[in-house]
């Protein structure tokens, strides 16, 4: 992923959130944008995947509650990791994920964050992970 960090020249982290939970997008979605990050809401990675000739590969971090796809958690993670192969993916679930956590690194998955999650530390994960693009993409 070296260099091809999407943050804008503002910082501005480009993120999509998928969740089914219609108050989990809200609530994070607000989070987020009063936090200086561009959101992106999906209800699913049927409509993410629908979204990318809008987004283009423009993603840095794709948070996605697996549960949404009611299948194998490694094929839902594959398939958001081949459709954005430069984004961090961070899982937000509520129930252990059928992946260990080697083949969710694999498949570029950076952290889970476990449901219920404070925003602050929400904020941390999102800090922790600009701060590693911007080294990976010489210190922009």
């Amino acid at each position: 992923m070296s260099g091809d960090s999407n943050i804008d020249r503002a910082g501005q982290m480009r993120i999509s959130l998928i969740d089914q939970n219609e108050l989990v997008l809200k609530v994070v979605n607000d989070f987020l944008t009063s936090t200086g990050c561009k959101v992106n809401c999906f209800e699913s990675t049927a409509q993410l995947s629908g979204a990318r000739d809008q987004l283009g590969t423009n993603v840095d971090l794709i948070l996605v509650d697996p549960g949404v796809a009611k299948e194998d958690h490694r094929r839902e993670i594959e398939a958001i990791h081949s459709l954005y192969p430069g984004a961090d993916i961070v899982i937000m679930s509520a129930e252990d994920s059928s992946l260990s956590l080697e083949q969710a690194m694999e498949h570029g998955v950076y952290s889970y964050l476990n449901k219920p999650f404070r925003l602050a530390e929400l904020e941390l994960l999102v800090a922790r992970i600009k701060e590693k693009r911007n080294i990976q993409a010489g210190g922009r």
